[in-house]
């Protein structure tokens, strides 16, 4: 095939997203949008001159589409996933990956028996600020990394994210931080302590702390909140997203909305910047989901799993919902390898 075709569901502010970082990757072209939601998948399709569909049933049954970007609630992430891996679709379905580990795995599987690919959206791994902090720790600058204090706040958008079934933001946004950490460090969590809230009464968490013991020995702390109702100068849409982390010989202080600056041992000095963007669709901001979409695509034109697998993303999910375990019961909670 000369170009993968592609289909997006869900045409909200992730959908839109896919959608514009689909014009950097020459290998793929969008196809059709499906979304519930009229307006909204009416103005997207024509924005980028693509058929509008009301059903995602129907674009995942098209013979012209090719790979699935999947960009619904992620209460029915596995359900369309299952689907499009059925239908002979390859899926590039957005975090958290599902709401349970056996969705994640149902997911797993169905894509293997179809041998399509399937890889989980944690566009952050693209995003300068934590590739600059990746190179710098495989360096061995900074010697083995012992601690990390990682914040994330975001404001609360979307009717959906109040519904039961979405869980709560440390599911639905933290699994941002604990995919991120768990690649720098190229381990994986073993034990999880936390406390969880519902600060503003809602029906789903709003606010979860935790601490996460990874098994070559680093320690990791998480706050993570969509409880923010500062707005501040900074580009559209930045939040407190920051992680500052202690070497055995250098400090590292990340913010992947503007710079990472390093210290081993002398004054800070900063080591990359993340630019500021005046736009959703700017290219500052979508550099890092273009790149996320080149190696998607690169993953199924050459037959080999894309660099986040769906391992990745239910390895982030166990340890959301370990943690909300751990909230739940008071104690600390092991993750089986």
């Amino acid at each position: 095939m000369n170009q993968i075709r592609c289909g997006i569901i869900g045409a909200g502010f992730a959908g839109a997203t896919h959608a514009e970082a689909l014009r950097y990757a020459p290998a793929a072209r969008l196809v059709a949008i499906a979304s519930p939601g009229p307006a909204n998948r009416t103005a997207l399709a024509e924005r980028y001159g693509v058929e509008a569909l009301a059903a995602p049933e129907e674009l995942i049954a098209r013979p012209d589409v090719d790979a699935i970007i999947i960009a619904s609630p992620h209460a029915v992430h596995a359900k369309q996933a299952i689907a499009a891996a059925r239908a002979g679709k390859h899926v590039l379905v957005e975090k958290p990956m599902a709401t349970s580990v056996a969705d994640c795995q149902a997911m797993i599987t169905a894509c293997a028996e179809a041998g399509v690919r399937l890889m989980v959206g944690h566009f952050q791994r693209f995003r300068d600020p934590a590739v600059a902090a990746k190179l710098i720790f495989d360096s061995g600058q900074m010697g083995r990394v012992l601690m990390l204090r990682d914040v994330m706040a975001e404001p609360a958008e979307g009717a959906w994210r109040d519904r039961p079934e979405s869980v709560g933001v440390l599911l639905g946004y933290g699994v941002h931080a604990i995919d991120r950490i768990r690649w720098w460090l190229g381990s994986e969590v073993v034990q999880v302590s936390a406390l969880s809230n519902r600060f503003q009464g809602r029906p789903v968490e709003d606010g979860t702390q935790m601490l996460m013991h990874f098994a070559n020995g680093a320690e990791a702390s998480l706050m993570c909140t969509d409880i923010w109702p500062v707005r501040d100068d900074r580009s559209p849409g930045a939040v407190p997203a920051s992680c500052l982390v202690i070497g055995e010989r250098g400090a590292l202080d990340v913010d992947m909305y503007g710079d990472v600056r390093l210290s081993l041992g002398g004054p800070w000095r900063t080591v990359a910047t993340l630019p500021r963007w005046d736009s959703p669709v700017a290219f500052e901001r979508i550099r890092a989901y273009a790149l996320q979409m080149r190696e998607f695509i690169a993953a199924i034109v050459s037959g080999r799993e894309p660099g986040i697998t769906g391992r990745d993303g239910m390895a982030a999910v166990r340890v959301a919902l370990a943690a909300y375990e751990s909230a739940a019961q008071g104690r600390w909670v092991h993750i089986e390898p």
